[in-house]
Formats: C-alpha cells, sequence, structure tokens
C-alpha cells in the first residue's frame, strides 16, 4: 500500500515538472533570467516559438518583442535587432522604454520610434535617419513600389522632385536633368546599384531602362546636390542609390520564391524572378528579369516609308535663281524636268515623280523589313552570397534597343538594323567587421566591365522620300541605297574602398580610402560590315584604326566627414575628400578638393532645420574628350566641371502622421562643356568659364491615416546660361506629382498618381537646344494601379498609365533641331498591364 503511494506521488511530481517545466519554456521570467545569465541563442530560439502564444495577450506580446531584439543586440545581430524594434514599434508606435534597459536598445527605439523604418545609409556611407542626415534626400521604398505599379526607373524618376525628364526612347531610352541640367546624356548624376556604381565607364551615362528588376529593390535613395565628398568624381548633380533585398524567410522554410509576370499594350511582357536559399551561416538568392516589348508604333511620328503615301511633286520644290540656272547649266534636257529658261525655274516633272517612286518602290522591294522598328529587349542577372561578414554579389544586364526614335527618317529600323546595344557587368565581394559597439570597418571591392555590343548600328537610308536624294541624283541615275555603321568599345576598371567608422557619445565620424584603375576605350570602333569589325581588317590594310586607342586610368580619394552633436537638437558636420587623377604616365587633372558642410536642428517630434554647403567636381568622360564625327574633333584637355551649390531645408511635422519638408537651393556651375564652332564646319566640346547659374524650390508632403495615405512634391527652377543669360532648353519652371491610396477591403489595394508638367521653353531663345520650335506645351498624365491578394503570398493587378490616354510630348534630346535629332518626342498613348506575383 506504501509502496503503491510513493508511485502515485513520484507520478504526480512527474506529471507536476513536465508540465511547469513546458509553461516554463514560455514563461518571460524564465526567458529573462535565460537572457541575464548568457544564454542568448536558447533564448533566440525559445523566443521565436514563444511569440505565437503571446499573441492573445497583448502585454505578454509586447514583452516578448522587447526581449527578442535586447537578445539580437547580444547576439551582435543588429539587423535583426532593427528588425526587431521596428516590430515591437509597428505593434505599439507609443512605446516607452524602462530606463534600465541597455543603452543600444534605447537608442534604437528613440530612432525608430519618431521616423518609422526609413533610414538611409548613402549620404555619409552609414545608416541614420531621413533627419539626421546633412543632406537633401528622397526616399522611394519597397511599398511605395508595390502600391504605385512602377515597372520601371523611369516611371519612378517621374515621381521625384527635382528632375526633369525626355524621354525619347532611343539610344539612351530617357535623358533625366537633375535640378534643371541639361545634358546630352545621363552622365551628370551616378546611380549605384547596392554601393557599386553603374554609371558607363566610358561615357559616364546612367543607363536608365527596362532592365532593372524593381520586384527586389528595397528603397531607392536619391541625394540632391553634389556628393563628391562622398563618392568622389560624378557625384555632381545627384547621387541615386538602388538598394537590393537581403534573402528573407518565412518561419522554418529554407527556400524562399517571388516572381512576378507581366502582359500588356504592345505585346510588352516580363517576368521578374528572386530565388533565395538559407544557408548555415548566410544565404543565397539570385534575381532575374527578361523584357521585350514591340513598343509604341512610331510610323505616323514621321517614319512612314510608304511611297503612296509621299507626294513626290509636292515635296520636292523647284529650283529657282542661280541654283536652277547651274543645273540647267550642268545637264542637258531630260523628261523629268521642266526647264524655266527666262526664270531661272526648274520643277520636277510628272514623269521625274514617278521615276522617283518606282526608283524608291525597287528599293523598299528589296529590304522588305525596313521601317519603324522601336522593339526592346532587355535582360538583368543578379546574385548575391552573405556567408558571415562577407557578401559576394555578381550582376550583368544587357539593353538591346531600338535606337531610331532619336533621329530624323534617315534612320531607318529593322530587326537588327539601328540597334544599340549595351552590355554591363560587375563583381564584387564585400567585408564588414564590427570591433565593437563603437567601431565599424567596410571594405568593398569591385570590378567593372562596360561594353557596347558589337551589334550595335545606326541604318540609315538614301532614297528621294526622306529627301537624301535630289534632283541631281535623279538626273544621274542614282539608286536609292543603305548605310550602316557598327559601333564597339570596352572598358573595365578595378575598384576598392575601405571604410572606417566610428562613433562615441556626441561624435562620430567615417573616412575611407578609395582606389581605382582602369583600361578605357577612347573612341568607338568602326566598321560598315558586321561581320568584317576593323580590329580583323587584312594585314595589307593601312596600320591604325580609328577608336582602337586605350588609356590608363588611375584614381585615389581619400575622405573624411564628421559629426558632432552639440546637444540632443543641434549638430553640426564636416566633411572634405581629396581625389588624385592620372591618365596614362602624366595625363589627368591632378589633385582636386571638395568640401561639404552642415548644420541640422531637430525638435523632437515636431521639425528639422538644415543648412547645407557642398561642392563637387565633373570629369569629362572619355566619350567626351574623344569621340569624334565627321564634324566633331577631340579635346583631350578638358578640365574637369565645378559645382558650389548652397541650401536650405526644413521639414516639419504638425500632426503624427503628416511630415512636410521645403528646401530652396543655389548652385554654381563652372568649366560647363559645350560644343563650339571652330571654323570649317567643325566643332569641339570646350570648356564656359562662365557656366550655369540654377536656383530651385523643392516641397514633399506625405500624410498617412490608417488605410489612408497621400503624397505630393513641388520642384520650381530657374536655370540660367551665364555665358548667353538664357534659360536652359527644356526645363519647366513648376512641375507637381502626387498620388493617393486606398485599402477599401483587405485584400484590395487602390492607387492614382498624377504627373503635371509645366510649360518648356526651348529653342533659339534658350541655351542647349536648336529646336525649331519655342516651348514644349504643358501636360497633366494620370496612372493607377489596382492590386488584389488572391490568397496568401499570390496577388493579382491591372496598371494603367496615362489613364485619360492624353496627347503629349516631350522635348527632343541633344541639338534637337530636327536634322540630327528630333525636336519633339510623342509619349505613349494609354497602356494597360495586367500583373501576377506569388511569393513563398
Amino acid at each position: 500500500m506504501k509502496k503503491n503511494r510513493l508511485l502515485k506521488l513520484a507520478f504526480c511530481f512527474t506529471l507536476f515538472h513536465l508540465s511547469f517545466t513546458g509553461y516554463s519554456q514560455c514563461e518571460l521570467n524564465f526567458l529573462e533570467k535565460e537572457y541575464n545569465i548568457g544564454r542568448f541563442e536558447e533564448v533566440n530560439d525559445k523566443l521565436k516559438v514563444c511569440l505565437k502564444t503571446f499573441k492573445d495577450d497583448p502585454v505578454a506580446y509586447q514583452a516578448g518583442l522587447r526581449l527578442l531584439a535586447m537578445n539580437s543586440i547580444m547576439m551582435d545581430d543588429m539587423n535583426q535587432a532593427i528588425i526587431n524594434v521596428n516590430a515591437l514599434l509597428d505593434f505599439n508606435r507609443e512605446y516607452v522604454f524602462d530606463i534600465n534597459d541597455p543603452y543600444i536598445f534605447r537608442q534604437l527605439i528613440n530612432k525608430y520610434k519618431n521616423l518609422g523604418t526609413l533610414t538611409v545609409t548613402s549620404v555619409s556611407k552609414f545608416e541614420e535617419t531621413l533627419d539626421e542626415a546633412p543632406a537633401s534626400i528622397f526616399v522611394i521604398t519597397e511599398d511605395d513600389i508595390k502600391k504605385r505599379g512602377y515597372l520601371d526607373l523611369e516611371q519612378v524618376f517621374n515621381d521625384l522632385p527635382g528632375f526633369s525628364l525626355s524621354k525619347s526612347n532611343g539610344p539612351g531610352y530617357v535623358l533625366i536633368y537633375p535640378r534643371g541640367y541639361r545634358s546630352t546624356l545621363n552622365d551628370k548624376f551616378l546611380l549605384l546599384i547596392d554601393g557599386i556604381e553603374d554609371n558607363d565607364l566610358n561615357s559616364d551615362n546612367a543607363v536608365i531602362n527596362r532592365q532593372i528588376a524593381l520586384s527586389n529593390i528595397k528603397q531607392i535613395e536619391v541625394i540632391y546636390g553634389p556628393a563628391s565628398t562622398m563618392y568622389g568624381a560624378n557625384a555632381f548633380s545627384a547621387v541615386v542609390n538602388i538598394i537590393t533585398k537581403n534573402a528573407t524567410f518565412s518561419g522554418d522554410n529554407k527556400f524562399s520564391v517571388d516572381i512576378q509576370t507581366n502582359l500588356g499594350t504592345w505585346n510588352t511582357n516580363f517576368v521578374d524572378a528572386t530565388l533565395s536559399k538559407k544557408l548555415k551561416n548566410g544565404s543565397f538568392s539570385v534575381t532575374g528579369r527578361v523584357f521585350h516589348s514591340e513598343e509604341m508604333d512610331i510610323t505616323n511620328q514621321g517614319y512612314d516609308y510608304s511611297t503612296e503615301n509621299f507626294a513626290y511633286s509636292d515635296e520636292f520644290l523647284p529650283l529657282t535663281g542661280e541654283n536652277a540656272e547651274n543645273f540647267i547649266n550642268a545637264n542637258g534636257p531630260s523628261p523629268y524636268f521642266i526647264y524655266d529658261t527666262t526664270n531661272n525655274n526648274v520643277t520636277l516633272s510628272a514623269a521625274g515623280a514617278d521615276k522617283m517612286k518606282a526608283l524608291d518602290n525597287n528599293f523598299f522591294a528589296q529590304n522588305p523589313n525596313i521601317g519603324a522598328n522601336n522593339r526592346e529587349d532587355n535582360w538583368f542577372l543578379s546574385t548575391k552570397l552573405k556567408i558571415d561578414k562577407f557578401t559576394f554579389g555578381i550582376q550583368s544586364y544587357k539593353t538591346n534597343t531600338g535606337a531610331q526614335p532619336w533621329y530624323p527618317k534617315r534612320i531607318i529600323g529593322a530587326k537588327d538594323l539601328s540597334r544599340w546595344i549595351t552590355w554591363n557587368s560587375s563583381i564584387y565581394v564585400k567585408y564588414e567587421k564590427k570591433f565593437n559597439s563603437n567601431l565599424f570597418l567596410t571594405n568593398l571591392a569591385s570590378y567593372r566591365l562596360h561594353t557596347l555590343d558589337g551589334a550595335t548600328n545606326i541604318s540609315s537610308i538614301s532614297t528621294f522620300n526622306t529627301n537624301r536624294l535630289d534632283f541631281q541624283d535623279l538626273f544621274s541615275g542614282t539608286s536609292p541605297s543603305l548605310r550602316s555603321t557598327y559601333y564597339y568599345r570596352s572598358s573595365n576598371q578595378l575598384r576598392n574602398e575601405l571604410k572606417l567608422f566610428y562613433k562615441k557619445n556626441n561624435f562620430n565620424v567615417v573616412t575611407g580610402l578609395e582606389l581605382r584603375q582602369g583600361i578605357f576605350q577612347l573612341d568607338y570602333l568602326r566598321s560598315t560590315n558586321i561581320s568584317l569589325p576593323d580590329e580583323n581588317l587584312p594585314s595589307t590594310t593601312e596600320v591604325g584604326i580609328k577608336g582602337g586607342n586605350y588609356s590608363n586610368k588611375l584614381d585615389i580619394g581619400y575622405f573624411a566627414q564628421g559629426k558632432y552633436s552639440f546637444t540632443e537638437s543641434f549638430s553640426a558636420t564636416l566633411g572634405g575628400r581629396v581625389d588624385y587623377n592620372l591618365a596614362r604616365s602624366n595625363g589627368g587633372y591632378g589633385f582636386v578638393f571638395n568640401p561639404r558642410a552642415a548644420l541640422v536642428y531637430t525638435k523632437k517630434d515636431k521639425y528639422t532645420l538644415k543648412a547645407i554647403y557642398s561642392e563637387a567636381f565633373k570629369d569629362a568622360s572619355f566619350l567626351t574628350k574623344y569621340a569624334t564625327t565627321d564634324t566633331r574633333i577631340a579635346n583631350p584637355n578638358l578640365t574637369p566641371e565645378k559645382v558650389k551649390n548652397f541650401e536650405i531645408s526644413a521639414i516639419i511635422r504638425p500632426l503624427k502622421d503628416l511630415r512636410f519638408e521645403v528646401n530652396g537651393f543655389m548652385a554654381a556651375y563652372t568649366n560647363v562643356v559645350v560644343s563650339v564652332p571652330i571654323g570649317n564646319g567643325l566643332t569641339q566640346n570646350q570648356a564656359s568659364s562662365l557656366g550655369n547659374n540654377i536656383r530651385g524650390i523643392q516641397a514633399n508632403l506625405d500624410y498617412k491615416y490608417n488605410f489612408f495615405s497621400f503624397w505630393a512634391n513641388y520642384t520650381y527652377l530657374d536655370p540660367k546660361d551665364g555665358s548667353t543669360d538664357q534659360r536652359i532648353s527644356d526645363i519647366p519652371s513648376h512641375a507637381i506629382n502626387g498620388g493617393v491610396n486606398i485599402i477599401p477591403l483587405k485584400k484590395l489595394n487602390l492607387n492614382i498618381r498624377a504627373n503635371y508638367v509645366g510649360l518648356r521653353e526651348t529653342g533659339a531663345n534658350t541655351s542647349g537646344s536648336s529646336n525649331p520650335l519655342d516651348k514644349i506645351d504643358a501636360y497633366l498624365s494620370l496612372h493607377t494601379n489596382i492590386n488584389y491578394n488572391l490568397f496568401k503570398g499570390f496577388n493579382i493587378g491591372v496598371l494603367v498609365n496615362n489613364l485619360l490616354d492624353a496627347e503629349y510630348y516631350h522635348p527632343g534630346v541633344r541639338a534637337a533641331n530636327d536634322i540630327s535629332n528630333r525636336s519633339t518626342s510623342l509619349q505613349n498613348s494609354r497602356t494597360i498591364m495586367l500583373r501576377a506575383n506569388y511569393t513563398f
């Protein structure tokens, strides 16, 4: 009996112990004790399970999130700590920490409580909030991209303040003018992807096309104004840093997939996909995009090659005066012309018009594929491997663009004719080391190879209906013809940046050394036959290949920037960078110094005031210095352009979810490169000492309330060319962008955006464009995006751009004189894109 009683007691004790032990695993006091004795791995594993059981108890759930964040800090996993802190603040926006909580935890709460999760790394090359950053900066988040339905970077730039666009498709697809600085390429701002420069090595052009997979972007950070203090040459008018996502996994899953498919107007279709795998000490991910579009038919925009639609008799005006007299004297009688020797007049006869048409018809019959072709084919591939403190990455993309829309009718399109094909690749390795809570080291090494594919070509025709053949050609029996010029270039660069960041109490400093060594092609290799490029010419050819010269270039840059907080509200930033450039043995621009200074005053939760001064320089690209044409000669002695910029900004938060920012700036540019006539029909790129003077205002507004959000921005620009005192061409004085997002149902998201661009002066009374027009009219365009969540991980949507099917134009690029480049470009009519996205 006694034995049975002892067995029962033992059984009850065991049952009670097991029950108590099971409970204590998720008992917060027990977990706190584990945390206090340093069992961080065990606490981390247990809390991830226990948080699921805490969800029905708000007090326990909040305490669990707090402990998880502090535990991540102790595990030296700051990225996870930030995620946990933001999860805590998402759960309770008014959370107040205990004074005895760890210092770093309290810092993170203060940092993210007032500003949400929005921080930036591009300004000072370490993480800081928008208010802290000593610059004017604008951020497009992953959530913005999803809700607004952006397809490509051009659509993102349309919604940004401070940028003017000229979208003409063609080799550059879209030219972007930062803060009123018009240029012939996208070479006045720096484009980064995860801190790796993406501007073309030869031309400095940022390729803004449809190649980049937006579905894998975490956020886009835009720094306005000069940023050479941190980035050196070419961070001239702005820096745009695209930050991609790190691999994330749900629960215990070791794989994740994000696939987005799109099908729309003009047979536009593309697929974005990201595949990720969790590794023991990190992760591996690969992202890709394949894009194809036939694009809007431009036949009726000056590219109609049908002889039936060309009135030969009307298009060829009579020769008069001396021209007629010379023609009559040089040529005998012809049934193709009517001679009036009394009045010195030569008119095309009906027989002549018929003969022109017959010659053109014969040519087009032999070349049936010639016409308007604006096809676009792009692909993009990126991989990222994270192991402990190392990140390895490879990125490559190719854009195959119809070049025809930049040019007048004589430049033709076909499947493989008039194509502009860029192929850019990079590989990098990044090492990050945290010595303690105050000292961090980062080393980023990269190699870039940028190529203009040898199939790149500009093809032109000489026909009567393109006005490239005339009366004399008809009399002489000249037949219409096709000519293609193929282009090739390749440049590469090795870069390494070593950076240290130190923070102690009220002071922090970032300093670094950057080295670049590259080999750059000076001019295009050209050929008239794709199967026989110039470098493969026979040995009997005269020595010397035009465009075959290369230059070796070394760049060394040292930078340092320090910030001191005098009080919790007031801080000062001072920085500078010295750059040294050597081309070959004794070329290059030598030493250049660029400073930055900023004062920031913040009244917690109320407002922030900034005053910023910065300088930058822009070294002329090899394309600008050495690329030649039939009428342009090289100028290897171009010195760097310089800019001095001053701006003030105010960020105001009158309400909890309302943020308003306004900034005004003045920028003075010197040594601006312009094309100058030098006689005998030749031009040369030269520096203008007076340069450009640009003033402007930018304002942004963001408001969120429950399931409703609203944003808007405004830009005012007053750009002047100091050498002529004329307004810079194609820049609107006023531009407004805005949008509304509504979630009427739990699974339904509605978004509508609007872009207003004011009148743009151009042509003879402005500086930069030779446009025959004097203005480009203002326009308003609307866009809408609708997303619906069918079930967990699967969303469908429809995006409509130019909702009202408005007809509007952008100014032409470069000279825009309707001779070398078109004067205007009709923008896309209404387009519809059907979309599906699956994530798991």
